[in-house]
Formats: C-alpha cells, structure tokens, sequence
C-alpha cells in the first residue's frame, strides 16, 4: 500500500469515525439502566485507547469495578457503549443465555467466518459442537493419552530450545488428525511458519487503528489491507490445503473399511458425520477440522508456554512439582487416573496457570433481547438510584473481562495476581466470592454455559501429560535468570514473550535431571 492510499484511509475512517461518535453520544437507549463508568477520554476512540495501551488490562477493568461497581458502562470507538460485568450473580445469570439472549458479536463473526471461510449462524454453530461433542467427550479423550506422551518424550529427545509452536502442534496433528506435521522435526514447516508469521507482526499506526475500530466497524476493519488480515487470509489458506488432504486419507480410509481403527478426533467426526463427506456437509466438515486446529492447538500451546514460565521464575514451585511426579511416577508415564486425580500439585499448577494467564482475554456478546440481570452486589447508577438489577437492551454489546474476573482482588484476596497453586489445595484457598463463579472450577477461561469450551478436557490432559514429561527429566530456568524480561505479544491469543526475541519464542535453559 503507497503513501498516498494509506493517508486516504486514514482522513476518510477519521471523518466518518467523527460523524458517528457525534450522532451516538447523543442517543440513549430508552429504559436501559443508566449505568456509571469512567469518563471518555477521545470522542474518536473513547477508553479503548486506553485499554489497548495498558499492560494489565485486567488491572484497569478492576481499577473502575472498584469505582463503579460490578456493572458499569465503557464509551467505545465512535462514542460506541459497553456494557461492562463483573459481578458474580450477573456472570452466572448472562452465561447461562449465552446463546439465546446473547450472541457472538459481529466482528468475532465475521472473524471466525474469514478463518474458516464460511457462515457461522447460530444454527450452523449449534450443529458443529452437536456433531464435534462425541470427539471431546472424558472417554475419548481419555484414549488419546499415549499420544500426548509420545509428543512430549519427543520434545524431551531434542535441544534445549524449547519451542512453543513445535511441541503443541504435533499432539494436536496426531491426536486431532493422526497426522504428523512434522513440527519438531522442522518448525519452519509451512502451517508453522503461517503461525509464527500471525505473532511477530509488529505494531503499526494502522494496525493499532483497525484495532480501535473494530467494534464500532467489524465489516470495514476485515476488508482493510492490513497485515493481520493478510496473515489471517494465508493461514486460512494453508488450512484449507491441509484439511483437503487429510479429508482426502480419511475418506480414503472409509472406502477401506479402516476408520474404525482410526483414534483421531478427525476420524471420530467421520464416523458421526458420514463416509462420504460431500458439498455443505464437506464444508462442515472443513470447517470443524480448521476450528480444531485454531483452538485446539493456539490456545494450548499458549498455556503451556506459560506453565513453563512460571514455573522458571519460581524454582521452589518446579522443585516441588518435581517431587511430586518422580515420588508417584517415577520412571513410568502417567496413566488416566493420575493424570485426572493422582497428582494434585500438577493440577493446581496447571489451574492457577489457567486463572492467571486465559488464552481468551475478553468475552464479547451483543443481547438479542431484552434482558435483566441479577447483580449480586447493588450499584450506584447515574441518576443516583441504588439498584439490585440491570436492564439489558437488544442490541446492546455486553463485554465480559476475563483476565479481571479470573484475578480481582475483591474475589480472589489480596495475593490474586500472585502464583500459588497452593490455593487449590488447601482448605479455605478458594474464597467465597471466588466460589460463586460457575465456570470450570471457578474459573472463567473455558468460559462457561452452553457454550462452554468443549475442549476442555482435551487441553487439560494434553498439558499435563506434556509437563509431567518434562519436568521429570529437566530442570527449566529463563535465558536470563528469574528475572528475565517477559512481555506478551496480542496475536490470536496472549502469548508470552522474552524482550528482545522475533515473534513468540521463549528460550529456556535446560539442565537434564537424571532418574533413579
């Protein structure tokens, strides 16, 4: 893009941007609950701005809880307005209709649509999780464990620079696909290298302005020459590429007569869909397969990186857990059993890691009704009433912020933002405001409601069959010591990152443990 196209865009998004956040600060939603928030500081970008330049969202997002309340409102791009939840009660009551009072906001839409090159209405939506839920059930799941423990012994067999990509995508081809990518053997593979590509895009002024613009403009901001789209676009297209030739075997294997025998969660999918996958159903399936990949491999392999991470910054917890595995494991691999109840050190590391550090930072809903919301704690609202209730009203974007909720100090205490998975097992660690929170353990980043992750328990096995691996047998610390510099790149999901580094590489340095 030259100079001249750039320039245009930019004076022409900053007036029609202008023109709008004129004429919606002087719109009210009538009958809707005349919530607080802060005060807008851009009449163009209004507090996104800000919360995009912060470190800590989180921290920000509870800095006006405590000044607001459990429910308050945030001015968006163009004088856009949120609605802001922290409150528990209101979590528990808005998660519960996720999906008939609230759904997925047009961006996030539009956005899975361009990965995976199709619609996603919510029929279309409710019919791939009906069809993928079999894939991801605690007995399937179950089955896959020999192949997580192979992918991390294989990781164990190599150098000591540890990569994030190459050790995630592996189990996820062999389990998800019984497909070899052939990541740790050539992390500059092509599907790699598309990834990699996505997390070492670097900030540019129009990055940050399509960013800022996304809510108020979803359609406009997908449609710009920007390099995030571009990367989405080829990484869609080497997906493609790769579905077709593993649809390609697996049907190969139907007509066979050999997808019985095949343990991927892509041979499940055949077994419930059909052998001989044609036109909108070929479609689906694609896209299924491309979902999978996305999540089931960006967000876990983020996770464990952080695991390791924190674990290098914190060496008596590693030690600890080091304990733990070698006393009831040994030489010998874990089973189901173990990996699921037999080691709680392991759980409560991998968990609090979760609390700390969720692969989905925000969610983003808009009502498709009226609604009403139960508030735990009552507010102040704007015209000085003290209410125990928020009404909602359709069309009204409703934004709930993870990262806060999983670490506030007024649900968590006041170590929220330290790491001790020691709170998962003791008696009293899991406060009461904390127990009010449905979600996955009282945790919000599998989200909760029907449209909990359904691969819950496919990432949670995955993670602690690779940690458990690792850890037995090398002793992992930062390239610069404990106090090594760490920052997180924003990409498809939060990634951890050492200052200095091209794209999401976190060099560790490995001192091999020998076994008795």
């Amino acid at each position: 893009m030259d100079l001249f196209t750039g320039v245009w865009y930019l004076c022409t998004g900053l007036a029609v941007l202008t023109l709008l956040a004129v004429v919606r600060t002087q719109r009210v939603t009538p009958n809707a609950t005349l919530l607080r928030g802060p005060p807008s500081s851009s009449i163009l970008w209004g507090v996104r701005r800000s919360i995009r330049q912060t470190a800590n969202p989180g921290a920000l997002y509870e800095r006006w809880e405590r000044l607001y309340g459990g429910a308050y409102e945030i001015t968006g791009v163009a004088g856009s307005k949120e609605v802001i939840l922290t409150d528990s009660m209101a979590l528990s009551h808005f998660y519960a209709k996720d999906g008939s009072s609230y759904a997925r906001t047009t961006y996030f839409r539009l956005g899975v649509e361009k990965m995976s090159s199709g619609s996603h209405s919510l029929h279309i939506i409710n019919r791939q999780r009906k069809n993928m839920l079999p894939a991801f059930t605690v007995g399937f799941v179950r089955r896959l464990c020999p192949v997580f423990l192979e992918t991390a012994h294989k990781v164990r067999k190599l150098s000591s620079a540890c990569r994030r990509l190459t050790i995630d995508l592996d189990a996820v081809g062999r389990a998800g696909y019984s497909y070899d990518f052939g990541a740790l053997r050539d992390a500059r593979g092509t599907l790699v290298q598309v990834l990699e590509n996505i997390s070492s895009l670097e900030s540019s002024v129009l990055l940050v302005l399509t960013f800022l613009m996304t809510p108020a403009f979803p359609r406009l901001v997908l449609l710009m020459p920007t390099a995030f789209n571009k990367a989405i676009s080829a990484l869609n297209a080497k997906m493609t590429k790769a579905c077709n030739e593993l649809t390609a075997r697996a049907k190969e294997a139907a007509d066979a007569g050999a997808i019985s025998e095949d343990g991927s969660i892509i041979g499940l999918l055949h077994q419930v869909g059909s052998a001989h996958i044609q036109g909108g159903c070929r479609i689906q399936h694609l896209r299924q397969m491309k979902t999978l990949l996305v999540a089931g491999y960006e967000s876990t392999a983020a996770t464990m990186t952080w695991i390791l991470v924190r674990l290098s910054q914190a060496q008596d917890i590693q030690a600890k857990l080091r304990e733990e595995l070698l006393t009831n494991l040994g030489t010998a691999d874990p089973d189901w059993a173990s990996l699921t109840t037999g080691l709680p050190y392991l759980d409560a590391v991998v968990q609090e890691v979760l609390r700390l550090h969720p692969a989905v930072l925000e969610t983003w809903r808009e009502a498709t009704t009226d609604d009403t919301l139960p508030l735990g704690t009552a507010i102040t609202t704007r015209d000085g009433q003290i209410v125990d209730r928020i009404t909602i009203r359709k069309g009204t974007r409703v934004t709930v912020p993870i990262s806060c909720v999983n670490q506030a100090e007024s649900i968590w205490g006041a170590d929220a933002s330290e790491f001790k998975p020691e709170r998962w097992l003791r008696d009293g660690g899991i406060p009461s405001k904390a127990q009010k929170l449905q979600g996955h353990r009282h945790i919000l980043t599998f989200l909760d409601g029907p449209r909990m992750c359904l691969g819950r328990n496919f990432a949670l096995a995955e993670m602690k069959a690779v940690v458990s691996v690792l850890i037995r047998h090398y002793a992992f610390s930062l390239r610069d010591g404990p106090h090594t510099k760490l920052v997180t790149t924003k990409s498809i999901v939060p990634r951890a990152t050492v200052a200095g580094e091209i794209g999401d590489r976190v060099p560790f340095k490995l001192r091999i443990h020998r076994i008795e």
